[in-house]
Parts: structure tokens; sequence; C-alpha cells
């Protein structure tokens, strides 16, 4: 799953890229709404985290012209606009969700959590290779049958895998996707602290 993060500020937004990297997601970040367009434009994305304080267009504005052209994809407004109001208009443009700054990273995370289950039926969303599958939404992995339990990285490496077009393709098994796994844990090992750019 691949998040969008809109936010002007730098530091900010470095810390919330890093955040969706620990938690197994993959993650754009950029700081203006025609920068945001751009990436929608050009990739896939599950979920936008939204600022509405962005320095060439307001976030509102910016909601209310993705929603016009059709884009469904969840999008959680995380600003320091605070007011009632500012809520209620927020979520009638077409927001999925409305989290207020200063925040906790593990309220975030939750409702991160709730938009892409409710997004994806409920967390039925399933990745099936070979004998391995991946339940995107409640962020489970099974073996033939028993389940795995894996760090946020092993995740974050499975789930794209996974999602890459050589492990679904017609003919791909668990055996070639358990090299992958494996050539990827010897990379990782033998570059620590080099899974995310």
């Amino acid at each position: 799953m691949k998040i969008l993060i809109v936010e002007d500020d730098t530091l900010l937004l470095q810390g919330l890229i890093l955040a969706a990297q620990t938690e197994g997601y993959a993650c754009d970040g950029v700081s203006t709404a025609r920068m945001a367009e751009q990436s929608l434009e050009a990739g896939h994305y599950s979920l936008v985290v939204l600022d509405l304080g962005l320095p060439d267009e307001d976030g509102l504005h910016f909601l209310a012209r993705i929603r016009q052209k059709k884009y469904t994809l969840p999008v959680l407004i995380l600003t320091a606009r605070d007011t009632l109001t500012d809520k209620i208009a927020g979520l009638d443009v077409g927001a999925d969700d409305y989290l207020v700054k200063p925040f906790a990273l593990e309220e975030l995370h939750a409702r991160i959590r709730a938009l892409l289950r409710r997004h994806n039926n409920q967390g039925e969303s399933e990745l099936i290779v070979g004998n391995l599958t991946l339940n995107m939404g409640r962020r489970q992995v099974w073996m033939g049958g028993e389940e795995l339990i894996l760090t946020p990285k092993e995740y974050a490496l499975l789930s794209r895998l996974m999602l890459k077009d050589i492990c679904r393709q017609p003919g791909a098994s668990g055996n070639s996707l358990q090299r992958y796994l494996q050539l990827g844990q010897r990379a990782l090992d033998q570059h620590p602290g080099s899974a995310y750019p």
C-alpha cells in the first residue's frame, strides 16, 4: 500500500514519511498542491494525508478539485485548523477523516488503518502468491495456513514484492517469492538502515 503525504513543513513531512515507512507503507511526500496532483496522475496511491495550509493552494480547494476528477481514494486531513466549522468544511468537501495538529502518531496510524480497512472492503483485500497470503487491510501474512509474524520492514518488503508484476504473473510460486525474500534479507543484512531512501 502506498500513501501520498502532502505537507509543506519539511521537517514534519520527513517525520511523517519515516513514520509511515516504519509501519510498512510505501510513501511519497510532496509540499504543494501542484506536486500532489502530478503525483496522483502519475502513481497509484491507497490513501492521501493532506495538510490544508499549502503554499500554492488551499488544501480544501485541492481536495474539491480531485474529488471532481473522480479520485475516490481515502483522504485524511491533517491540519492545525481546529474549529468545528473547519472540520465540517473538510468532511463536506470530501475528506474521509480529519485530524488536528498536534497529534499522536499512534492515533494517526490507527486512523490510516481504519480508512484503508473501510476502503478495501473491511480489510478483506488479499494478495495470494503460491502458498503465501497477505491481507493488506489487516496487515497479516499466512504461509500454508499458518500466520507469520513479520516486522514492519519485512511486511513492507513482502507486500512490495507481492504487488510487483513478477509475483502476480501466472506461474509465480511461493518458492520464487521465497528466493526474492532471501535476496532481500541478505541485502538488508549487508546494508542495515538502507531499506528506505
